[in-house]
Parts: structure tokens; sequence; C-alpha cells
């Protein structure tokens, strides 16, 4: 011991160096978006190879358990390709017969952290394999996360056990929307927020994914509801979940090739070279710009002047729809008052034009909020007021800040004129 304490003497400034280096970085990654991306971007690069040899090691003694599940596994696969001509991974899942068009690519988890309320997990597969940021990862029973980062040979992953992470879901038999969230303790304990009391709601009921995002298909069985109760204040449910895997027992996983696009002008050929395919969602930047592209619009989407979602018909026509105003129009009304009288939107992209077709449906007056406005009946970020934000009780952020993957900024707005009344 003695030695010890005089080792730590001998060479106290180079310890002292290193703690306060340790201390440094660690502060940097909680404070700093950028510092915090290059951080993980190199212990990413560090930490696969010892993952890798330790992954190899625990395999080696699990490769018994691994035979059975795949042996398992394979007679399923096997049972359903001699029913179709194409694998359906979810025949049941919903009322109408569908089948996996998005491509897969499969991996092996060499890390996967389950005791921290944001844990991640490391596959043996990167970009020389396909793999890109933000494509879903899935298992043989359900869904496992979002991918992160990816390096050469190795991805991290975004772990369904991660609170920041929501997952668009719904509800088997009543077909309600909601999102699926974890609680950060028990990983097979979930919630899902965002379901309206005046849906039909059953314990027992399957949850499935509802294919609203570009990350997960619509229909891969997730879990049941375990219980649930009726908020008539927010006028929604609370509703308690548990999946039918736990996600931190999960040592392979298949991750889903999506179709997010860099330009517009990959559109066509995402339609051309994609056998099956019946339809896509649109998200930001595309909205509007998506429009030239289409042979036909509904007329609501005529009307708002963008379009979220793209139906695929006979001959490869493509037509519009914007089912934004219908979410966001259910999702607002149970929460409106009388003095809910002003909005302010924050945003002028596709998305703003379906928020302010329900507020001018509802009669309810609504301004905008922008980074350059092009007229006086524009707000601009540096010049709204806190008695703007008093004057106007109803905020809709219509800006991708709040969204993966910047869950952690937001719109920068004078957040003290907000009060009860918003």
């Amino acid at each position: 011991m003695r030695r010890i304490i005089e080792a730590l003497v001998q060479f106290r400034n180079p310890v002292l160096y290193f703690v306060l280096l340790v201390l440094s970085l660690l502060f940097l990654n909680g404070r700093s978006h950028f510092h915090q991306y290059y951080l993980e971007k190199y212990s990413l690069y560090f930490s696969q190879s010892f993952y890798n040899i330790s992954s190899d090691i625990v395999n080696y003694f699990r490769l018994k358990k691994i035979n059975v599940k795949l042996i398992k596994e394979n007679k399923i696969l096997k049972d359903f390709q001699l029913k179709s001509n194409s694998i359906s991974l979810y025949p049941n899942a919903i009322k109408a017969k569908r089948r996996f068009s998005f491509k897969v690519i499969d991996a092996n988890v060499i890390k996967n952290s389950y005791l921290n309320q944001r844990n991640y997990l490391i596959i043996d597969k990167g970009h020389e394999d396909g793999i890109t940021s933000e494509m879903g990862v899935i298992s043989d029973q359900g869904i496992i996360g979002v991918v992160k980062s990816v390096s050469k040979n190795y991805s991290s992953v975004i772990s369904i056990l991660n609170q920041d992470l929501k997952i668009n879901v719904r509800l088997k038999n009543s077909s309600a929307f909601g999102s699926l969230s974890w609680k950060g303790t028990n990983p097979n304990d979930f919630q899902i927020d965002d379901v309206v009391i005046s849906s039909s709601v059953i314990k027992e009921d399957t949850i499935i994914t509802g294919g609203m995002s570009s990350f997960f298909p619509l229909g891969i069985p997730l879990g049941k509801i375990s219980n649930y109760e009726a908020n008539t204040k927010s006028g929604y449910y609370k509703i308690n979940a548990s999946l039918f895997e736990d996600p931190s027992q999960v040592y392979y996983v298949y991750v889903v090739e999506n179709f997010d696009i860099e330009n517009i002008s990959e559109f066509r050929s995402i339609i051309e070279n994609t056998e099956n395919l019946k339809g896509l969602n649109v998200t930001i930047p595309y909205k509007e710009a998506i429009i030239p592209h289409l042979d036909k619009m509904s007329k609501k989407a005529k009307s708002i002047g963008a379009v979220n979602t793209i139906k695929i018909g006979k001959k490869g026509k493509l037509t519009g729809y914007n089912t934004d105003y219908y979410g966001f129009k259910k999702s607002l009304e149970p929460y409106l008052r009388s003095h809910h009288d002003k909005a302010l939107i924050l945003g002028t992209g596709g998305a703003s034009k379906a928020i302010a077709h329900v507020l001018k449906k509802l009669a309810i007056p609504a301004k905008f909020v922008s980074r350059q406005p092009s007229n006086d009946e524009i707000y601009s970020y540096s010049g709204l007021s806190i008695q703007a934000i008093e004057e106007h009780p109803i905020i809709i952020n219509c800006t991708p800040l709040g969204t993966y993957p910047n869950v952690y900024e937001c719109p920068e707005i004078p957040y003290e004129g907000i009060s009860k009344k918003h």
C-alpha cells in the first residue's frame, strides 16, 4: 500500500493530467453535440475490436442455444416459403394480407447495454455492408432500435431501451396509433402515449409498428397491452405494455434498408428498382418538392399544397395524399379550450401547411415564425417577443428540431412567455 502511495506521489502530475482530461471529455460529451459526435465516433473505433473479441468468446459458449433458436426460426421461414412465393414475415399482424418488400441485412450483436437510461448496441456490420445511419434494426420477434453511427465494419445502434427513442405503433384490433417508449427499469416494461380516449382499447391487444416512419415497415408485432386507464382530463389513455422479446437478450438482428434519399432525383429509381412496393411516406424536406413527380393528388393534398403519403397504383401511377392534416386535427381537438384563440406556427415548410389548414378550418387565426420572414405577417425568431408568446396560447413546432437526430434541440423562442394557458 505504501509503495502505491509513493508511486502516486511520484507521478502525481501525469495522474492529475489524465484525471482532468477524463473530466473535461465527460463535460464536453454532456454539453456539446459537436464534441459528443466525435467522441462517439472515436470511442466506437477503439472499442469495436475489444467488444468483437469478447463477443466471439461469449458466442462460442452460446452456440448450442443459438443453433436451437436458428433451427426453430428456419422452420417457420420454411413454412412461410411453402405457403407463398415471397416470405411473409408478419402475415397475422394485420387483417390485410401484406408482404415484406423491404430488404434486410443480417448482423450479430457484439455489445448490448441495458443498465442505463440511454442504452445502445454495437453490431458487426458497417458501411461496407450497406449500413447507413437511421436504418431500423429488428429481430425475429420485434424491433431493437435505430442505427446511429457507422464505421467501416461496425455500427452503433440506439436501443429501444433508450428513453429518448419513441416508436410509432398501432393497436391491432382498433387501428389506433400511439408512441411506444421504454419506462426505464424492466427491459420488458413499456408505455404507449398519445392514444385518444375515443379509441377502442382492449387488454392483451397486440401492438404492431404503425408504418408512419421510414425506420420500420407497417405491421411488425411488438408486444401486448398489459393494462390501461383513461385520463378524461388530458383526453388520452395511459397504457402499459410488455414486449414479446426481451431486448437485452438479443444476439443477432436484421437491419432494415429504408428509402431515405439525399436528392429528390433518386425518387424514380426507388420506384423502378423495388419490387412489390405499394406506397411511400414522405418526410422533411420533400413534402412540397415531391409534388411535380406525382401523377395526381387528393383534393385535401391539393388544397394544402403538401404531400406526406404516396400510393402506387396500377401501371405505377402515383397518387399523393396528406395525412398530417387528419393526425394533427385529431391530436389537437381534445385539448382545445375557449381561450385558445390564436396560434403560432414555428417553421414554414411542408408540414406547416397542413397545420395552417387545420387551424383555418377550426377558425383559429395563426401566424408563422421563420428564420427568414418574407413579409410583415411572419415573425422572425430574433424578433419574437415574450408578449407575442403570451398572446398566442397555441404554439406548434413544425421544424426538425426535437426530432431524431436533433432530440435535444429546440426552437429559439422566449419560453418564459409560456403559461398554464398554453
